[in-house]
């Protein structure tokens, strides 16, 4: 992707985070976006179908570290950094992890949990007792489920502890999930 086309990206995503802190989600358009990032309405269409476009395209990197928990050989700073990244940016997070934007949150999670588990299956010659994406399902929301109370203040803890409770939760529920359950 060239340069141009980069620039126009960011300028889209930081016109929708400034709006998004500003606004109800619900409330926001494509039109706000185009208007507050100043790109042409043909510019905003060549990069993003939708405002839930930008949402799902800016969550990919993030999403990708908790989706790498159900690796029981993941690494965990990778986990724990993003976790950090979250909660410096929590009155955000807290916004997206909710109503319209958290159900594109738990979607994009869900695939990205789902083409892992495929990659397991596939190299381990494994089963599970229910089809992947339902198993992807169950995975991603008991992350979202421990991120939130979290972020919300509901449940404390530091960084490196939910970072090891997420990946730990994820393998055992894989795991579990298997004819006769061993570990990855």
């Amino acid at each position: 992707m060239d340069k141009r086309s980069q620039s126009s990206q960011q300028t889209i995503r930081a016109a929708f985070v400034e709006l998004v802190l500003s606004q109800r989600y619900d409330d926001i358009k494509a039109s706000d976006i185009i208007k507050l990032s100043g790109v042409a309405r043909s510019t905003f269409y060549q990069h993003y179908a939708s405002k839930e476009a930008i949402l799902t395209s800016s969550l990919q990197p993030p999403m990708s570290c908790l989706a790498d928990a159900v690796y029981a050989d993941a690494q965990l700073k990778p986990l724990q950094n993003i976790l950090l990244h979250f909660w410096e940016k929590r009155s955000f997070c807290r916004l997206i992890l909710q109503g319209i934007p958290g159900k594109a949150v738990a979607e994009c999670l869900t695939e990205l949990i789902e083409t892992r588990i495929d990659k397991i299956i596939a190299t381990n010659n494994a089963a599970l007792i229910i089809e992947p994406h339902h198993a992807a399902i169950q995975i991603a929301e008991a992350q979202l489920a421990l991120l939130r109370t979290w972020l919300t203040g509901k449940a404390q803890c530091n960084d490196t502890n939910l970072a090891m409770a997420i990946k730990h939760t994820s393998v055992a529920m894989l795991n579990s999930l298997q004819p006769s359950p061993r570990l990855y």
